[in-house]
């Protein structure tokens, strides 16, 4: 539905906001550092 924000509810109340960003955030595996 071209959305890019969901409002999270518990109970039938609103507790948060998932945005696109961060499931980006989790499906991306974290970028590591090498030390020389």
């Amino acid at each position: 539905g071209g959305f890019r924000h969901l409002i999270v509810l518990e109970h039938g109340g609103p507790v948060g906001i998932v945005s696109v960003r961060d499931v980006i955030r989790c499906w991306v595996p974290a970028r590591r550092t090498v030390s020389a």
